[in-house]
């Protein structure tokens, strides 16, 4: 559901919210995902899944009145991934911005530049690691010396990121957004050693996705997503749609399937998983569900059997405009809202 965790998909989207909640300035976002549960572990007597955790907070705010159309995001993000047996950890805490141009008067098209600074660390649990050398000739010692000699179990560094995007939300008919950025611009050093005696540059990585909102009538949305990734040789494509049915003005759902395929400098283009996704929109919150199963050659291990992630979003509007006509708006009445009865 990489849609709904938009400061960790290009940081030009701090403070731009979805079609849903355009009109919101303050959201509180959180994600968890596990994935390979069902894969057992060679060294442990239960398996190791991978874990990741997210936690962000954007917040639109409007410009002064000489450039009022405008309006800049500011955000703070956490972010946790542990893989693997040893426990191979990053940990990222950091803070996004973004400038948002209105390049009509009407207020409905955008174009956002974004910038984002992370600082993070490297952690890996050598405890769990066994070597050659602690085989006796007949059968494996954990209690014997590796003879290895390891590096440093952490290490940190900073990590840069800049995108750009643009948005469309004219509330008719067609609402979309597109968007680029790149992550890691700064290519840190990835090496466990002293920096200077191993330098393995992070390769800067590539995102471009868009979006759609497309209204077929009062009740139904369609909302067809596309994301692509590369880095270094590594690419990746997640291709689907939600349809979106609103059952009144405070609750709406949202059922969605995507397809992800990946590539890498072995071949070129591989099947990885179907998505399914569930998403309640239920007032101010988004509350959410999707399961990976796993298409590619590893269904042998994890049988069709991938990742699942819960997503939990809040939104407020912090900042109330008023105007001059403010004190009016108490004889005004509310404009009827239809909806199709099935």
């Amino acid at each position: 559901m990489y849609r709904f965790a938009p400061l960790l998909l290009n940081p030009a989207l701090t403070g731009v919210f979805d079609f849903d909640h355009k009109n919101e300035d303050l959201r509180i976002s959180s994600q968890y995902r596990q994935q390979w549960r069902s894969i057992p572990s060679a060294y442990s007597a239960s398996p190791t899944p991978f874990t990741t955790t997210s936690v962000c907070v954007d917040h639109k705010i409007r410009l002064p009145k000489l450039i009022r159309r405008d309006f800049i995001g500011v955000g703070a993000l956490f972010y946790s991934d542990k893989t693997g047996d040893l426990n191979f950890g990053t940990q990222q805490s950091g803070l996004s911005f973004s400038y948002n141009k209105s390049i009509n008067r009407k207020l409905y098209q955008y174009i956002s530049f974004g910038f984002q600074n992370n600082f993070v660390k490297r952690s890996i649990d050598y405890n769990n690691a066994f070597f050659d050398n602690q085989w006796s000739g007949t059968n494996f010692d954990p209690n014997l010396p590796s003879g290895e000699t390891f590096p440093k179990n952490q290490f940190y560094y900073n990590d840069m990121g800049a995108g750009v995007a643009f948005q469309r939300y004219p509330d008719n008919h067609a609402n979309y957004a597109i968007g680029a950025s790149v992550s890691h611009l700064n290519r840190p050093n990835q090496s466990f050693y002293n920096q200077g005696t191993y330098n393995i540059l992070l390769y800067r990585k590539l995102t471009i996705h868009a979006d759609a909102l497309y209204k077929l009538n009062y009740t139904w949305n369609v909302l067809p997503a596309l994301l692509y990734l590369r880095q270094g040789s590594a690419s990746e494509v997640n291709l689907g749609s939600y349809f979106q049915y609103h059952k009144d003005k405070n609750i709406s759902f949202k059922i969605g399937a995507l397809y992800r395929i990946v590539g890498n400098y072995q071949k070129a283009i591989a099947s990885d998983a179907l998505i399914l996704a569930y998403i309640l929109n239920y007032g101010k919150f988004d509350i959410g569900f999707s399961y990976d199963t796993n298409t590619s050659t590893l269904i042998q291990a994890s049988r069709y059997r991938g990742a699942f992630e819960i997503l939990l979003i809040y939104h407020e509007k912090v900042r109330k405009i008023k105007s001059k006509y403010d004190r009016f708006k108490e004889y005004v009445p509310d404009c009827p809202e239809y909806y199709y009865e099935n």
